[in-house]
């Protein structure tokens, strides 16, 4: 009679043949990649060199940004965008996670990248060449996928110089940014950034509130929030003639009565310290909005006040900001 092998025997001859497989890509994750990202710069700037393509470098917070979120849900796991990549691009992710922990040395070379490019926040794209120097940068848009590869296509051809480059040019300097104050301490910029977001759903209009922060910024000597607030409200089809002559809104006769009394109560609330916010003036405020509308207001002026303590004080950069959703 001839032997038979035992179960066993069978089991561990399978488990042989199995293990003496290829491991599939998702069971094993080359080195320096984190998905379709290169997380090696070096890696990266090989790759752009041999494909002939820009690197879309991007600076993130994947874990705990929430505009980091946005934009990798809206935008860079969509569709649209990975077959715009895969032809067009060479991807490098340089993350700051809270939670999720990076191999040895990974936060490190991350940093020092981020210094490199004078990042100031999350996230940060920078569009390089093979040589890692700077042809473009951007960040979260509105708009999806479409709009974002028509900026992206736009910056590619027309070679841009970086922000920083452009603003030292004009001024004569670009200032070095204290402190990242997002990353340093996110939960009170989430908690600012909460107040903000009430603003914005408050009911009052977006026109207004623009003139509020450009306003409220010009008072306090806020270059970083005026440049923002006035680069929104033009991408809002803002008449420009209107926010050059804001500093002298009472002389200028295209401001509407609301606006108005809106711009001031700005005045008022900002330099409290130096003004009596007398009856009249609150009158003349409610006859133009209602109660909880004033209230809004002053909330809306709280924020942009908090802000512009916030981007003074820790020198923030000035320039870089492209019209967006943020405050």
């Amino acid at each position: 009679m001839k032997w038979k092998p035992s179960l066993l025997a069978l089991g561990i001859t399978l488990a042989a043949t199995l293990d003496a497989r290829p491991q599939t890509a998702a069971a094993h994750q080359p080195a320096g990649k984190d998905g379709d990202y290169f997380t090696d710069f070096d890696s990266a700037k090989t790759a752009a060199a041999a494909a002939h393509r820009p690197i879309f470098a991007l600076f993130t917070g994947s874990d705990w940004c929430p505009w980091c979120l946005r934009l990798r849900e809206e935008i860079l796991e969509t569709a649209a965008f990975k077959e715009f990549a895969a032809t067009n691009l060479v991807l490098f992710m340089a993350d700051f996670p809270r939670e999720k922990k990076l191999p040895e040395g990974l936060r490190e070379r991350n940093k020092a990248l981020a210094e490199k490019y004078e990042v100031a926040g999350y996230p940060t794209v920078l569009l390089l060449d093979e040589r890692g120097e700077v042809k473009g940068r951007t960040g979260y848009r509105r708009g999806g996928p479409e709009k974002y590869l028509v900026e992206l296509r736009e910056q590619l051809q027309q070679d841009k110089a970086p922000a920083a480059d452009s603003i030292a040019a004009v001024c004569g300097y670009a200032a070095k940014q204290r402190i990242d104050y997002q990353s340093a301490a996110p939960g009170g910029f989430e908690a600012l950034l909460s107040l903000e977001k009430y603003v914005r759903q408050s009911g009052l209009e977006t026109s207004l509130l623009q003139l509020v922060k450009a306003r409220a910024s010009q008072l306090n000597g806020c270059a970083y929030c005026l440049d923002m607030h006035t680069k929104d409200a033009l991408a809002d089809h803002e008449n420009e003639q209107r926010l050059l002559l804001l500093p002298v809104w009472r002389e200028a006769p295209c401001y509407s009565d609301r606006e108005r009394a809106a711009l001031a109560w700005t005045e008022a609330v900002t330099l409290i310290s130096q003004n009596e916010i007398g009856d009249e003036l609150y009158a003349g405020v409610r006859r133009y909005f209602s109660e909880k509308e004033v209230v809004d207001l002053t909330y809306a002026i709280v924020a942009i006040n908090g802000w512009n303590r916030l981007a003074i004080s820790t020198r923030a950069p000035v320039g870089l900001y492209q019209a967006k959703g943020h405050p």
